[in-house]
């Protein structure tokens, strides 16, 4: 899932992490499958709620390019709850996180619609 663009702290990873573990909201994600069946294709969403606190990152380590040992080429942490995160400097400093399905799969807190 990937979240805000973070360039605005110039790469301050301890004011970044400040601003991703203040938001109190309840967020909504809508993960996306495209299945083969008998009909052809089918494209499953699940609608999931989630508390925005599983997405506090901690520990950030550096991840450098493959083809310059120099240049960084994300930042990238697992938090207490499992939740990988990564933010990417070559893109806006955007965030995205990886979050374990066991964590989204109580039962009532989803809602799966499919459309064929």
């Amino acid at each position: 899932m990937s979240g805000h663009r973070l360039g605005r702290f110039e790469g301050d990873l301890e004011k970044i992490s400040e601003f991703l573990s203040s938001n109190t909201y309840l967020l909504i994600a809508v993960p996306y499958i495209l299945k083969e069946c008998d009909k052809g294709k089918q494209h499953n969403y699940q609608l999931v709620y989630m508390d925005a606190s599983i997405l506090k990152p901690s520990n950030w380590k550096v991840k450098y390019s493959k083809n310059n040992s120099r240049k960084i080429s994300k930042y990238e942490c697992i938090n207490e709850k499992g939740v990988y995160c990564s933010i990417s400097p070559s893109m806006s400093w955007q965030v995205w996180w990886e979050i374990p399905t066991s964590i989204i799969a109580d039962k009532n807190k989803t809602r799966i619609i499919s459309i064929s």
